[in-house]
């Protein structure tokens, strides 16, 4: 666990080529290849937000150092499994907020949500254009009305991760 929030830890205080070395090397290279591994790891209590906020931050890290395929990738996949276990998520009563070496950390999964889809967005942007304006687009709804009716194709959704949330698709459509 020390380990995954210091990679955390080193991405926020912008240097993500440590924080690439770190989040991949020491924690995802060996999980990354069984998914069914990490994803039972993200449903325990305590190493489950730090792990999905790495995911988050692995995906920033990859996508400032130039490995935009990679933190696509990483990015997409991270989006996927919070979309497959949501009703489990919404459950949870996992701790939201944590002081680590005097910063303020968010490990709400909502907001890991929200972050993976803002950086997903933009790695997006050269190359699917219309796709990344649907993640973009979906954050911002989200920021705008966290609890209203949406335009997305399905449904409700909050910012709390204790409230309604359903995106069709896994981000907004561009009208």
């Amino acid at each position: 666990m020390a380990l995954t929030q210091r990679g955390i830890l080193l991405n926020l205080s912008r240097n993500a080529g440590a924080s690439f070395l770190v989040l991949w090397d020491h924690i995802w290279k060996q999980l990354q290849s069984d998914r069914q591994l990490w994803s039972q790891l993200m449903k325990r209590r305590y190493i489950g937000p730090w792990l999905l906020r790495s995911r988050a931050e692995l995906g920033h890290s990859l996508m400032n150092t130039g490995q935009w395929e990679q933190a696509s990738f990483f990015l997409e996949e991270t989006i996927e499994w919070i979309h497959e276990h949501e009703a489990w998520l919404r459950q949870q009563m996992w701790e939201e907020e944590v002081r680590i070496q005097g910063v303020s950390l968010n490990l709400r999964w909502t907001d890991t949500l929200v972050k993976s889809q803002q950086f997903l967005g933009i790695v997006l942007q050269p190359s699917d254009y219309e796709r990344a304006q649907g993640h973009l687009q979906t954050i911002l709804l989200r920021l705008l009305y966290p609890c209203a009716a949406s335009a997305v194709d399905s449904g409700v959704f909050c910012i709390s991760p204790r409230n309604e949330y359903t995106v069709s698709g896994g981000y907004a459509k561009t009208p």
